[in-house]
């Protein structure tokens, strides 16, 4: 395998090494609430969710559906939205910065599986779990 983010590992690559995190965080941790997922981007990854949320602020404003014209041209949705915006277009939008609820995860690259890595991973579920 090539170390260019470009090749892939292949599926068994991954699934074996999704089973040896599975097998460290069994034996060294004991953990019973965790997921792993494992994606084949970059040489092999495997991420360990927690299971709890966490939020982060997004880089550009976003965009919410808030009123819209069904077929028979009937505006749905919030009223003052719809007397604010008057009748112009089929679909009103409301520009919002609020934060992105993601769940929290831990990375794990099979290129650099070794003595660090393993003390991180085992650092990190046991911050979130103590």
């Amino acid at each position: 395998m090539s170390i260019y983010h470009k090749d892939k590992c292949i599926d068994k690559e991954i699934k074996n090494f999704r089973q040896t995190v599975k097998d460290f965080i069994d034996t060294e941790i004991r953990i019973t609430t965790y997921k792993l997922r494992g994606l084949k981007s970059y040489g092999g990854e495997v991420r360990v969710y927690s299971g709890k949320k966490t939020s982060r602020m997004p880089t550009k404003m976003r965009r919410r559906l808030v009123a819209y014209k069904d077929p028979d041209d009937k505006w749905q949705g919030n009223k003052d939205a719809i007397l604010k915006a008057g009748d112009r277009g089929d679909r009103i939008y409301e520009r919002h910065n609020e934060p992105i609820i993601e769940l929290e995860y831990f990375s794990v690259f099979r290129e650099d599986w070794g003595v660090e890595e393993k003390a991180e991973l085992k650092r990190w579920l046991e911050t979130i779990y103590k």
